[in-house]
């Protein structure tokens, strides 16, 4: 027997496949407007996803608040080292931190790391491709927590959130901000196994570079 669509439900079936055909045109239109126009829309891509990296670097970079008063920072250890654990959310993840050593910098301590910290340069450029956290770092005002990140000194890079997610953000650590800093996280742990695989000594070229003024 022939299947037969009642006279009512006609007018819908046609709508239906006439909202098919609109969506399936509209796909085709987007998707050679898309061809055509690739180079201007890789363009814009790029232009965001280098600008949220960028607000990311200015906002837990250059410009994380003068209000800090507390730094953290636990030195990170392989899972068969270490005595302490410490759990922290990192790239958008909680992880357990193994730990051998852990210092608190409170007032002018504190003020002089942001300051040194703040006073690198940053780029997603000066990012290496890999992640080791070395040390587990903290900045605090009181009971506010401006960032929790892990910090790879070889790689030149930390984790800090983004409108997109957690990203990696890159440092400069031999022009002449990022060697004062690097020599006060080997003063803070001059036993640490880690500095054998670290120079820390600034570029011939940067020598004569004034750091900027302090905060």
């Amino acid at each position: 027997m022939e299947n037969v669509v009642p006279a009512e439900n006609q007018p819908r079936v046609v709508r239906v496949k006439s909202l098919w055909l609109v969506a399936l045109y509209g796909l085709v239109f987007l998707g050679l407007l898309g061809y055509w126009q690739r180079e201007f829309f890789r363009d814009q891509l790029r232009a965001v996803v280098l600008g949220n990296l960028e607000l990311a670097s200015e906002r837990f970079g250059s410009n994380l608040p003068d209000s800090v008063d507390r730094v953290d920072i636990a030195e990170i250890v392989g899972p068969d080292a270490g005595t302490n654990t410490i759990s922290a959310k990192i790239d958008g993840h909680l992880n357990d931190y193994r730990i051998s050593t852990h210092r608190v910098l409170s007032g002018q301590a504190a003020a002089a790391f942001a300051n040194s910290w703040r006073a690198m340069r940053f780029g997603w450029g000066l990012s290496a491709l890999c992640h080791q956290p070395a040390f587990l770092l903290t900045f605090k005002s009181g009971d506010k927590t401006y960032l929790q990140t892990t910090v790879c000194l070889e790689c030149q890079n930390f984790y800090a959130p983004s409108l997109f997610g957690s990203v990696l953000i890159g440092f400069d650590k031999r022009d002449a901000a990022g060697v004062k800093l690097m020599k006060q996280f080997k003063t803070l742990f001059p036993d640490s196994g880690k500095w054998a695989a670290i120079e820390v000594k600034e570029r011939p070229d940067d020598a004569d570079r004034k750091l900027p003024p302090q905060k």
